[in-house]
């Protein structure tokens, strides 16, 4: 019993030392990790709920990240997609479909992603009330918009212990559920921006901000 109760203080302790940090720290640590000039790639898996729905679609692939703007997500299963934003354009290609939507991303529509392990910690304050989670799984970031007409209801980061993304998840205003779960990331040199871009082969339908039915 006193072993047990020893335990359960040491947990305690941690909890309150870990609850009190500061989210602009966590930020930093997160920013710091992916910004540091090198490409950092990873096994992912990613799971949507739409809302009203009680099965859940899975979908798995790799995704490299390069800070400060750069990410490639390539869906290996149960579909072929890829999907990459490269600081101004955002790209999904379907090769299945032979069809890939192409979107030059404003300001406003940049801050709009989810993806928010690759903004600047100063700004993501500004745009949203971020809170300070733990449990078993480490820290998390829950961050809410400041905003009352954002299209992202909440995010919620988690952080690994060595400040990379360890899982994302995040409701939209219609109460669909996306979480993304990242494996250990492998750090290796920068990719060129090309890489970060697509060329599908001729014949692809390319479909431009979204309004280009031709």
């Amino acid at each position: 019993m006193i072993a047990k109760a020893a335990a359960a203080a040491c947990l305690l302790l941690t909890a309150v030392a870990v609850s009190g940090s500061d989210a602009a720290r966590e930020l930093a640590r997160t920013s710091s990790y992916l910004r540091d000039g090198r490409a950092h790639r990873a096994p992912f898996t990613q799971t949507f709920m739409p809302a009203g729905f009680s099965r859940a679609r899975t979908e798995s692939g790799t995704v490299v990240l390069q800070g400060p703007d750069f990410l490639r997500f390539e869906y290996e299963r149960p579909t072929k997609k890829i999907f990459t934003f490269d600081g101004q354009t955002a790209r999904f290609y379907v090769p299945m479909d032979r069809q890939m939507t192409q979107r030059a991303l404003t300001p406003q529509d940049r801050s709009e992603l989810p993806v928010v392990f690759l903004d600047d910690p100063a700004a993501l304050e500004k745009r949203y009330a971020i809170s300070v989670e733990t449990s078993g799984d480490g820290v998390a970031l829950l961050l809410r918009p400041r905003s009352s007409d954002s299209e992202i209801a909440w995010i919620r980061l988690r952080i690994g212990a060595d400040g990379g993304p360890a899982a994302i998840s995040y409701a939209n205003a219609a109460g669909d559920l996306t979480r993304i779960d990242f494996g250990p990331f492998e750090t290796r040199p920068p990719m060129p921006p090309e890489q970060f871009q697509i060329k599908p082969p001729p014949g692809t339908r390319i479909l431009k901000n979204e309004s280009d039915k031709e």
